[in-house]
């Protein structure tokens, strides 16, 4: 169902498990979203809702000039890279660290969300945590 006043929304990690239900959800509802990715997915390519930004969120002064571009709210699906599960948790906190800087750095005055995917990982003993 859409709102009456359709939203401009930027969605960090677009192509992700959690940024890319967002995104269908975002559209299902007549609303305006901007992806932010390293590497934009063109699975919405065809919806004249969606259009993309090719940023790596180490560039915090681009990101912040991104995010300044008066979104109603911004979407934080950032999840680190897994090409090495030895750096997973540092790169991870690195990478929010940067979104916070170019958000504090930003001229924008919404809402910020931050998602993740929790369900997904696993405990030292194997067990699921969710």
């Amino acid at each position: 169902m859409a709102t009456a006043t359709p939203l401009k929304v930027a969605v960090l990690g677009p192509a992700g498990q959690c940024g890319s239900c967002v995104v269908d959800e975002l559209l299902s509802r007549g609303h305006t979203v901007v992806g932010i990715s390293r590497n934009p997915p063109e699975d919405w390519k065809s919806n004249s809702g969606y259009s993309s930004v090719p940023v790596d969120i180490q560039d915090t002064k681009k990101l912040s000039k991104v995010f300044s571009a008066g979104f109603d709210a911004i979407v934080s699906a950032y999840a680190p890279p897994l090409a090495d599960l030895s750096k997973v948790y540092e790169t991870g906190v690195e990478g929010h660290g940067k979104i916070k800087m170019a958000l504090l750095e930003s001229s924008h005055e919404g809402q910020i969300i931050v998602i993740g995917g929790a369900g997904s990982l696993h405990t030292k003993n194997g067990q699921q945590l969710v």
